[in-house]
């Protein structure tokens, strides 16, 4: 017997089967034609149990629908997570989803990114443009089921099923229940006799009734790279991985050449290595699955793969978003890869409204201002919005009967006349002439006044914490104004909402149910869900009802009645292992993946709490600010401490 992966060249034996290509109809040499097709594949991993019962229950049917002899040949290009189907028959949907003709050649570039130009045979493997190709042939045993197991492998991989005659499997189930019926009807009883009688009863019924039918498979695995010792050890590892599972596996050895010309695609599989099995368990042989979530966005990654992620989807009822999570499970984090991507790729301005100072850095990094002093209320002189930034000052009405309406009146004739001044304060003793004491009101904050009226920033951060609490609110006011004050679209952040919720919940309420027509997309954040208090039970209603995405962070069971049962069902599986990975349910209503977050030192040095970390990178920053950027002085600190 060869070793695994002996080198020893020969020249195929078999003449290649292809003799044209056009629109995804290839001719053989025999004169026979195969349909090419690429396959629509559902994102399963995104799906209820439900769900994907309800898929599988399709693509049985779809294999029951076939004529004895017709055949189905799946190729799955894992890393591409495309599956690509060749048949005797002409298939325009497969499963319920649709299926494309393939408009460009299909065998001159068989799982393989470039065009094969040339091929060498060996024993125990092929050489395909100078990379190494082993191929694995699997058999595993009917009547047991694995789910996707191939798709476990993470390699390319072939699937055929060629549909068998009923009158045959039938004639063999009921021979072998007589022998099986014979082997029970002793006195001494055979229990796992009488149990596998049963089961071939109820096979036969099944296939009588149109409930199942019987194909013959045939599973290859394809590795393929330019180290052959590497190559070996794969192999290695996923036969004994395979045999473990159950199935007989081996890597083919001399059948190299005449197997490679009937995995190819347009050609129909091979006799040799075939199994029976029935529909219900060949389903779980074909790949119909791709991970996905939008077209474009921002790259995240599955368990597998690279997804994207969009929070201004066109598809979105709003482009908010809720993120719950217990500390130190990534929220931060997540927020800072989504602020720093759509910023920087996308020209997006961000607004962030942040309590204890988690998000300073990113936005010093990307340029932007703290609003951490003055501010002028007059940079906007629309009355409406003077309007309400006076009535979050003047919380106490008694003294000032129909005084909103009143107000909104008297700003609206200064509005008319044009008024010329800049200073707040000055619009405030204006007011008081008909509004007698309102400028009591004042007093407090009026340090935090200014006359300047700059431009507003595409970036700024503003955060509450340490503020006197009676600014807190007007300042939140101009804020969440200044940050509509562009064309572009606009991303908030509320980190640690409750406090927002708390401080400011008219202002949380309008900002949740108005950003999509002002294409903003506004983000709370909160540690976990169960601490939506009854208190702001109006708020945090509204902000759950109009976050149209959810993201769940690991976090103690749920009780509140908001999350779905599904939702529920899938953060059992959400798991984080410290130093390697975070994990988090991103769900909307129509979709639902859990997404995993890697370490990157740029993005935790940018959003971390640690105090004494925070101390010294500050120190360090500082004194190299007096001749590089903010963004060098960082990038050095990243490079030092990493």
């Amino acid at each position: 017997m060869l070793k695994l992966g002996a080198k020893v060249k020969r020249k195929s034996r078999v003449p290649f089967p292809i003799v044209s290509e056009n629109g995804g109809v290839v001719t053989l040499v025999n004169g026979l034609k195969v349909y090419t097709y690429e396959q629509e594949c559902p994102d399963l991993d995104s799906y209820s149990n439900s769900e994907i019962n309800s898929v599988y229950n399709d693509l049985a049917f779809s294999l029951k629908e076939l004529s004895e002899g017709d055949w189905l040949k799946f190729h799955r290009f894992y890393d591409q997570q495309r599956t690509i189907i060749s048949s005797n028959v002409e298939v325009e949907s497969f499963g319920r989803r649709k299926a494309s003709p393939l408009s460009s050649p299909t065998y001159s570039n068989f799982l393989s990114e470039r065009p094969i130009s040339d091929i060498e045979f060996f024993d125990g493997h092929l050489m395909v443009n100078g990379e190494y190709w082993f191929l694995i042939n699997a058999q595993t045993p009917p009547g047991e089921s694995y789910g996707c197991f191939l798709e476990e492998i993470q390699e390319d991989y072939v699937v055929s099923l060629r549909k068998l005659s009923n009158a045959h499997i039938l004639r063999e189930l009921k021979q072998r229940r007589n022998q099986q019926g014979v082997a029970t009807n002793t006195l001494h009883r055979n229990h796992e006799g009488e149990s596998s009688y049963a089961q071939i009863d109820e096979t036969i019924e099944g296939i009588e009734v149109g409930e199942e039918a019987y194909l013959n498979a045939q599973i290859w695995i394809i590795l393929k790279g330019f180290d052959r010792s590497d190559l070996s050890v794969r192999a290695r590892r996923i036969v004994k991985n395979l045999r473990d599972k159950g199935a007989e596996a081996f890597l083919e050895t001399d059948g190299v050449d005449y197997f490679f010309n009937h995995l190819l695609i347009g050609t129909p599989p091979a006799k040799l290595r075939e199994f029976p099995c029935s529909s219900e368990y060949a389903v779980n042989l074909i790949p119909f699955t791709k991970d996905s979530l939008h077209e474009d966005g921002m790259e995240l990654h599955t368990r597998n793969f690279p997804v994207k992620i969009n929070l201004f989807d066109s598809n979105f009822t709003n482009f908010n978003t809720l993120i719950t999570g217990m500390s130190g499970e990534g929220k931060s984090f997540l927020v800072g890869t989504i602020l720093y991507h759509f910023h920087t790729n996308t020209d997006v301005n961000l607004a962030i409204f942040d309590l204890g100072g988690s998000f300073k850095r990113m936005c010093n990094y990307l340029g932007g201002t703290s609003l951490t002093t003055k501010f002028n209320p007059l940079r906007f002189k629309d009355p409406f919005f003077l309007r309400d930034f006076i009535l979050s000052v003047v919380t106490d009405l008694n003294g000032f009967p129909n005084f909103k309406g009143e107000l909104l009146g008297a700003l609206k004739d200064i509005h008319q006349k044009d008024f010329k001044f800049n200073n707040f304060m000055e619009l405030i003793t204006l007011l008081n002439v008909t509004f007698d004491g309102l400028i009591s009101y004042f007093y407090e904050i009026e340090d935090f006044f200014t006359n300047d009226l700059n431009d507003p920033p595409k970036v700024f951060y503003l955060d509450i914490k340490g503020l006197p609490e009676a600014v807190i609110r007007p300042f939140l006011i101009y804020a969440n104004k200044l940050s509509e004050a562009t064309s572009n679209k606009v991303i908030k952040v509320f980190d640690e909402c409750w406090a927002f919720m708390h401080s400011s919940p008219l202002i949380l309420k309008s900002v949740v149910k108005t950003g999509r027509k002002e294409n903003v997309s506004s983000i709370f954040i909160t540690q976990e869900l169960n601490e939506f208090s009854s208190e702001y039970s109006n708020v945090a209603s509204a902000i759950l009802g109009n976050t149209h995405s959810k993201i769940y962070f690991h976090q103690d069971e749920i009780t509140h009645p908001s999350i779905r049962k599904v939702d529920k069902d899938f953060l059992k599986d959400v798991k984080s292992k410290k130093n390697h990975y975070s994990e988090f349910l991103f769900s909307t209503p129509n979709q639902r993946k859990v997404l995993r977050l890697y370490p990157d030192p740029f993005f935790y040095e940018l959003v971390h709490t640690e105090p004494d970390r925070t101390r010294k990178q500050e120190a360090f920053i500082k004194e190299r600010l007096p001749y590089m950027s903010y963004q060098d002085a960082f990038n050095k600190w990243v490079s030092y401490v990493h």
